[in-house]
Parts: C-alpha cells; sequence; structure tokens
C-alpha cells in the first residue's frame, strides 16, 4: 500500500507569505497616509444624465438646447455639493446657423448668476484659519496632529487650483458665437427647486433673439405630479369648443362662483381667474417669478411649520386642497414673501371648454396675511386668504409686464 503525506510548506513559501503580508500593511499605510495627506477631487464628466431632460427649439437660425441639474447630478458632474452653496448650473448650447455672431446674455439667464471662479472659490476647500475655527479646544487635545496639517492644507490648495481650472473648462464661452459654430456650456445660477424658468437672450447684430424654457428638476415631489393627466380629465364627447368670446363667457357664468370643501357643502373663496393656455404655457408663463408646491408630507408640513415658527422662507411650502368640479386643484402655484405667512396662492382646474384649441382654466388667487390651523391636514399650517380680488390684479399686471399675458379680458 502507497502512503501519501502532505509535504510541509517550504521556506521559500513561508517566505512568500511573510512578504506578501508586509506589502500589504505597507499598501495600507500608504493608503491611509494619502487620505490624510492628500485632498481628493474627482468630477465625472462623463455623467451626462442631465441631458436626457433637456429642452430645444430652433427658431430665426438658432438651434439652442437647455438642461438643469439637479443637486445629485450637479454634485456628481463637479465633484462638489453646489446645491448647498445655492448654485445650480445650467448646461447652454447654442448652434448658430445665421449669417452674423451672436452673443449670450447671461444676466438675462440669471442677473445674479456666478462667474465661474467665484462658483468654484465658494466650493473650495477649506484653509487652515476656517479649520482652526470649527476644532477650536480639540486642537489642543490632538496636538499631535498638527504636524500634517501643513500638508493637508498644501493638498488642499493644489486641489482648489485644479478645481478652479476644471469650472473656468466648463463655464460656456466667453465672446461671440460665431456663423456655423456651435458653442456649449454651464452658466452658474441661483438654485431653484421643482422647475426652472430659463430665458435665453442672444444678441446680435441683426437683430435679438429669445427663448423660453421651463425645465424639469427631479429631487422635490411636486404636487401636479402625481395628478392624472389633464388630458384625459375630460371625454372626447365632454369638450366643447368655445371659439367666439361671447360663448364662452356665457360658459363661464354658468361654472361655479366660488371653490368648496370636498363634501361640496360650504363655499370657501371665489374664482377670480380664467386663464387660456396649453399646460406647458402655464408653467412657463408662471415660472417666471412662481414656484411650484411641494406634495403634503410629513416632511413638508415640518418644514412649513418650522418655516412659521422661524419667520422664514419656504419656497415650495404645499397649500391646502380647495375644490371645484369634485375635485382638487389640478395645478397649484406659490410666489413667496419675506415668510410664508405671507405668500400668493395661485390654484388653478381645467374646464371642458377650449377656446381656439386651447384649454380654459379657471382658477382662484389670494393672498395669506393672517394664520389658522387647517384641521383636516394634520402638523399643516394654512393662513387666511384674503385681499382676493387685488390679488387677482396683482397677478395680470406681473405678468403683464413680463411679457407673458397676450390676452386680458
Amino acid at each position: 500500500m502507497e502512503w501519501f503525506r502532505a509535504t510541509p510548506t517550504t521556506p521559500l513559501v513561508g517566505e512568500e507569505m511573510r512578504v506578501r503580508s508586509t506589502n500589504t500593511k505597507v499598501q495600507c499605510i500608504l493608503d491611509t497616509l494619502r487620505r490624510i495627506l492628500t485632498v481628493p477631487y474627482h468630477p465625472n464628466t462623463q455623467d451626462l444624465s442631465f441631458l436626457q431632460r433637456a429642452q430645444s427649439e430652433s427658431k430665426d437660425d438658432v438651434d439652442v438646447t437647455v438642461a438643469v441639474l439637479s443637486d445629485s447630478e450637479s454634485k456628481r458632474y463637479f465633484g462638489r455639493a453646489l446645491s448647498k452653496r445655492g448654485i445650480q448650473p445650467v448646461f447652454i448650447q447654442v448652434t448658430n446657423h445665421s449669417k452674423t455672431p451672436l452673443f449670450l446674455d447671461a444676466v438675462h439667464l440669471d442677473p445674479n448668476y456666478y462667474p465661474p471662479l467665484e462658483a468654484a472659490l465658494v466650493s473650495h476647500f477649506g484653509d487652515m484659519k476656517s479649520f482652526v475655527a470649527s476644532f477650536g479646544v480639540l486642537l489642543v487635545l490632538f496636538s499631535p496632529l498638527l504636524a500634517i496639517f501643513p500638508f493637508k492644507f498644501i493638498a488642499a490648495h493644489h486641489t482648489n487650483q485644479r478645481m478652479n481650472t476644471f469650472f473656468s473648462e466648463q463655464n460656456f464661452p466667453r465672446g461671440f458665437i460665431q456663423p456655423g459654430q456651435t458653442a456649449k456650456g454651464f452658466i452658474f445660477c441661483s438654485l431653484d427647486d421643482g422647475t426652472k424658468n430659463a430665458k435665453i437672450k442672444l444678441l446680435g447684430q441683426d437683430q435679438l433673439r429669445e427663448f423660453e424654457f421651463t425645465v424639469p428638476i427631479p429631487g422635490i415631489a411636486v404636487d401636479y405630479e402625481g395628478k392624472p393627466d389633464f388630458l384625459a380629465l375630460y371625454g372626447p364627447q365632454q369638450l366643447e369648443e368655445c371659439n367666439l368670446v361671447g360663448t364662452l363667457k356665457l360658459k363661464l357664468e354658468s361654472l361655479p362662483r366660488a371653490t368648496t370643501n370636498p363634501s361640496d357643502t360650504r363655499e370657501g373663496d371665489p374664482a377670480n381667474l380664467v386663464v387660456i393656455a396649453d399646460f406647458q404655457m402655464l408653467l412657463t408663463a408662471f415660472g417666471a417669478g412662481w414656484d411650484v408646491t411641494e406634495t403634503i408630507s410629513f416632511e413638508t408640513c415640518y418644514k412649513t411649520a418650522k418655516s412659521f415658527v422661524l419667520g422664514s422662507p419656504y419656497r415650495y411650502s404645499p397649500v391646502s386642497a380647495l375644490y371645484m368640479f369634485g375635485r382638487s386643484q389640478d395645478f397649484a402655484m406659490q410666489r413667496a414673501r419675506g415668510t410664508i405667512n405671507e405668500r400668493l396662492h395661485l390654484r388653478l382646474w381645467m374646464t371642458p371648454y377650449r377656446y381656439e384649441g386651447k384649454p380654459v382654466w379657471i382658477g382662484q388667487i389670494s393672498r395669506d396675511v393672517s394664520f389658522y390651523l387647517f384641521t383636516q391636514t394634520i402638523l399643516l399650517l394654512n393662513m387666511k386668504s384674503i385681499y382676493i380680488m387685488s390679488s387677482s390684479g396683482y397677478i395680470l399686471y406681473s405678468n403683464f409686464v413680463s411679457s407673458l399675458s397676450n390676452r386680458l379680458g
């Protein structure tokens, strides 16, 4: 019978294991030193997911594309949480098919836009002064670690220089867009949630070219996104074309004069506004200066209560539901003032009527001036609405000045 025995570990194999173990320890030490002594910065220019929501328009021999980055997209692309600094990158691409050079007016897009180096500056990694201010007495307890700080802040300085270069490279090119040329890049704008109204103005020798986009931004739950498709509210046999102004007025007079409670047993604020437009035009028209509203949830109710108590603004606070045609508002927006205690509310319901092929909406606009607790929704604070007629005049005036209302009646 042949016996087999395990061969004992040779000295060579044992030596290899010791070498590998030593190399692993050295690598761990090097990795730790790298994390301590360096400042990582890894923007990802391959992440172009925001272009899936891009909007484009072509007119007057010019093609314009606009996309707005969400908070997470901005953090991945630029390597820093720009939304925490109140900055929102807006991607713009312009192709000039005309015969004259064009110039993008960034101030028209956002009077408070950030030049690229300023956007980079507010995103820089901290210096020694800010570090000492943050940790204070803890530095005394861990004073031996002070030896690594010079290396850390030297690394931060070099990383910040890289950031300056990167932001400048990503900025929309300054100067003229020559005939046949395509220019693209980012303008660093003020932060908006839900939707952003982007007005593009291109200056040329022959004429002024203007484009307007209302671009959706992921991140918050906008109330109208959870509603049914507006076009499916009425069947084909329910829709009525009212191409004569007189006919439309008679139809509007037959509609409810005021909103109601859910059971339709008590009247609320009066209906005081009529708008004729498709939904995208509504977003565009009211997107200039008006904000979307978030859905009612525990989180948004908490933010509303916090804003009321602290007297701080909350641009996207939910609005309470008012009812018409047996349903709550199809679409709501608000215009914030100094605090949540004072804001303008806009609620719209689509009617079954059409004028020149466009939907007719009946609306209610009011201004908040005092407070009461809306008991039908837990924790939601709502304001008593008065000054209703003056508010409807305000909305017409503000939109007229913005050159968005082409018919008043």
